[in-house]
């Protein structure tokens, strides 16, 4: 769709994604053909009547004046030297994933489109120029194959007043500081339970067809993650394959990382958490399958659980019968707080004196390590609580400053 920027799906071996070379190209649907090898295509471009578009870069956004034309990607394979000698005489596997992940001749598949705004695009077209610098830098040792092309279009008009735009109450905004950060939880609707025909003609029989059709939900479902600018998101009902695919790969050029856990049981639809990576690193990551935790008998962690499930036989068979999974991730902020303690003398309200109420004796020390600092104002909060007589029913404010 104009506006919503098309992201090919790659699959290479031997190559790296950050040195291969793409060019997107166009063409009236009408003087389209299909037929011929990958190779072909790539080899007959020019006769074929294809005109450059001038992008570059492996994310293209089709404008207005391109709708109703048909795209074409082009990808030349690259790995350096050393990498490629290595490989000579290799059988190279066929093993499909993302774009992010380095993979051998490739084979694309033109899909996977998404709604970024002018600045997210501009800070995309930096990252590939700035891989663009770094590989003709090192141009002398890299190693191209041969250039292989993916269709698809034809480009159709986006959405006059996306949904996701009705309902932001109001635009969101970044938040830079390390102790402020913003969290979005969203059920996406897997495409499983939206594209059968039960869905379509009772679930959803409100709703166009056309409109539950996955490839073009993804693209407003990503839109309206980008728009809100969350620090953290957690998706439920992701495909497996949107989430590899398409959102993983999107959502990493807008700077996020992120953990997918497929439920339990033949469903291929679970959870993913997404994080900023430029405000958070990942620690450790944990998932949780509820049927294991109510497996009988109990872990000797979950023992609290044993009244209620000897209570209720029906609930604990029901409960290993569940699918549901959760996922723990432990994020730590890449700027470290900074965390201060009021260190008054007053511990009681007839030490007061003449100060107003709020006032505190003096700052705290700003020294030592931010850990060190954290639990210096835990510790002056608690002893000036328990300090204060009459503390539990003191206004905190006159005798018992609280660290700021």
């Amino acid at each position: 769709m104009a506006g919503y920027p098309v992201l090919p799906v790659a699959a290479l071996a031997f190559a790296a994604t950050e040195l291969c070379r793409w060019r997107w190209l166009r063409k009236p649907q009408a003087a389209s053909k299909g037929g011929g090898s990958s190779k072909d295509k790539a080899a007959g471009t020019a006769a074929a009547g294809w005109e450059d578009t001038g992008c570059s870069s492996m994310c293209f956004t089709p404008k207005q004046q391109d709708i109703g034309y048909m795209l074409r990607v082009e990808c030349t394979p690259a790995a350096a030297a050393a990498a490629a000698g290595a490989c000579e005489g290799m059988q190279q596997p066929q093993q499909q994933q993302g774009v992010s992940l380095p993979s051998a001749a490739p084979v694309l598949a033109a899909a996977a489109v998404t709604a970024a705004e002018p600045q997210q695009q501009q800070q995309q077209q930096q990252q590939q120029q700035q891989a663009l610098n770094a590989s003709s830098a090192a141009a002398a040792s890299v190693v191209f194959g041969e250039p292989l092309t993916a269709d698809v279009g034809p480009v159709r008009a986006g959405p006059e007043q996306p949904a996701a735009r009705l309902r932001q109450l109001s635009p969101g905004v970044a938040l830079p500081e390390a102790w402020r950060f913003r969290v979005m939880s969203y059920n996406i609707l897997a495409d499983q339970y939206a594209g059968t025909s039960y869905a379509q003609q009772v679930l959803f029989k409100y709703c166009p067809t056309e409109l539950l059709d996955n490839n073009y939900r993804r693209q407003l479902v990503l839109e309206e993650v980008l728009r809100y600018q969350p620090d953290i998101c957690c998706l439920q009902e992701v495909d497996d394959k949107v989430f590899a695919e398409f959102l993983q790969p999107q959502l990493r050029l807008a700077g996020f990382a992120g953990h997918f856990t497929n439920k339990q049981g033949r469903v291929r639809e679970g959870s993913a958490m997404l994080w900023r990576s430029a405000k958070w690193a990942c620690a450790a990551v944990r998932d949780v399958k509820l049927r294991d935790v109510f497996k009988q008998p109990l872990a000797e962690r979950h023992a609290q659980f044993t009244p209620m499930l000897q209570g209720s036989p029906q609930l604990a068979e029901a409960l290993q019968k569940v699918t549901t999974v959760a996922q723990m991730v432990l994020l730590l902020p890449r700027q470290p707080p900074r965390p201060a303690a009021g260190t008054g003398s007053s511990s009681s309200p007839a030490d007061d004196g003449g100060r107003e109420p709020g006032s505190s004796g003096s700052s705290g020390s700003s020294s030592g390590s931010s850990q060190q600092r954290m639990q210096a104002a835990a510790a002056a909060v608690l002893l000036r609580r328990t300090s204060c007589p009459a503390w539990r029913g003191c206004r905190p404010q006159r005798c018992c400053s609280a660290a700021t």
